[in-house]
């Protein structure tokens, strides 16, 4: 019989993270295996950067936006992190999330010499064929009987003689519409995410090609995701312990993450060195760990009610989603204009700057209300 975390740790519990972390290792691993196909993209398909841009982030940020992939993976593997962890979330969703970052670091050195063996179609066959190891990891996350006799009860809402009304009640109390319309906070920092979406999937997917822009040869500018996946690996695991053991707070934390990550893209415009750039894959890769499981850790509690929880982190996806569908195609075609990709480097740290600045006077009006009660 399943019985209720809050009495013991459920063994249950554990094998729910584990699942997690398969499926983030091969979510994101292949995810940043994308920027090594990039080039054999381009080039045996006789496409524009924009093009293959726009197609390697639909892959990326699909899921998110339509209910499929990484909706089905993602979101709903989160809710049973909150089951059995509803004290520890952010960290045991920090743990869960490093198995992205090792995915990010073993993932596109491997797939490099995959292709460079049997070409970027058989690699891609490969890809696909160890990927299905998500179903079986996916299984895992079924309601316990505990769970399903809490939803049980649904409080329904308020019915009205109009059908076309009680259409848009249902469709509003479903959607959770109440996030954006009675928490403005919720609504200004889904744009924040979007954004924050754009930036990690350029950086994951035009790293490499950005690395090569700058006359690293391949070799080398693999390397660099094994080190941006190290740095993300160290993000995913601190952010959540330092949150949780409230070494500091969730969102001050996050402004850190948002000006390094200015910082960094900024200052893309002098690095021309494999360390300089080695040194920033490292720093972001820290800063984009932290900065997922913190989102979704800020969104949670933004959401306030209880009820609202697993809204809040879905449409934190769907944002985050639309955000990396946009980057393919805005940085491919900045690359198309300029030559390279150093425009949407900085342009992205430019936008964080301003990021920084919103989350700054969120901070700071959050604290006013924590010390007015």
């Amino acid at each position: 019989m399943e019985t209720s975390p809050v009495n013991h740790i459920n063994a249950r519990g554990f094998l729910v993270v584990f699942s997690r972390f398969v499926l983030t290792f091969l979510k994101a691993g292949v995810d940043k295996s994308l920027g090594v196909f990039y080039i054999s993209f381009i080039t045996d398909l006789n496409s524009t950067s924009a093009i293959v841009g726009l197609c390697c982030s639909l892959f990326v940020g699909l899921g998110n936006i339509l209910g499929v992939g990484q909706a089905f993976t993602q979101v709903q593997s989160i809710e049973p992190l909150n089951w059995y962890f509803p004290q520890l979330f952010a960290t045991v969703n920090g743990i869960s999330l490093t198995g992205g970052a090792i995915g990010m670091m073993i993932l596109p050195p491997l797939s490099e010499r995959l292709i460079r063996e049997y070409g970027w179609r058989s690699t891609l066959a490969l890809i696909a064929a160890f990927s299905l190891n998500a179903v079986p990891a996916s299984a895992i996350f079924r309601k316990p009987s505990w769970v399903r006799d809490e939803q049980r009860v649904e409080t329904l809402p308020v019915k009205h003689e109009n059908c076309f009304q009680n259409c848009i009640t249902l469709l509003g109390s479903k959607l959770k519409v109440k996030l954006f319309t009675g928490y403005p906070a919720f609504a200004t920092f889904q744009v924040i995410f979007l954004l924050n979406g754009l930036l990690y999937t350029t950086w994951v997917i035009f790293l490499v090609p950005h690395a090569i822009t700058k006359d690293l040869s391949l070799n080398k500018a693999v390397y660099l995701s094994t080190i941006g996946g190290i740095g993300l690996l160290l993000g995913r695991l601190g952010s959540g312990l330092l949150v949780d053991l409230k070494v500091i707070y969730d969102i001050h934390l996050f402004i850190v993450l948002m000006v390094s990550l200015a910082a960094c893209f900024i200052l893309d415009l002098v690095a021309k060195t494999f360390w300089l750039l080695a040194i920033f894959a490292f720093i972001v890769g820290i800063c984009v760990g932290a900065q997922f499981p913190l989102a979704m850790t800020l969104a949670k509690a933004m959401a306030v009610e209880k009820q609202f929880t697993l809204a809040a982190i879905a449409w934190t996806y769907q944002f985050v989603g639309i955000g990396n569908i946009l980057a393919g195609p805005i940085t491919g075609g900045l690359k198309q204009v300029t030559g390279d990709f150093t425009a949407a480097f900085v342009g992205l740290g430019v936008l964080h700057v301003f990021i920084s600045i919103v989350t700054i006077f969120y901070a700071r009006r959050r604290r006013k209300q924590y010390t007015s009660l």
